[in-house]
């Protein structure tokens, strides 16, 4: 849950280091749909 309060507040002093920690590409409104349910099936 902190995880998300931090990412939310680019004011937060812990931003800059869980955003690397992330990696650049991270994206929290990304969701695959379509790969979720492959992952369901299997």
């Amino acid at each position: 849950m902190r995880l998300l309060d931090i990412i939310r507040d680019p004011e937060d002093p812990e931003y800059e280091e869980m955003m690397e920690w992330l990696g650049e590409e991270f994206d929290p409104e990304y969701f695959d749909l379509e790969m979720i349910n492959k992952l369901m099936q299997s």
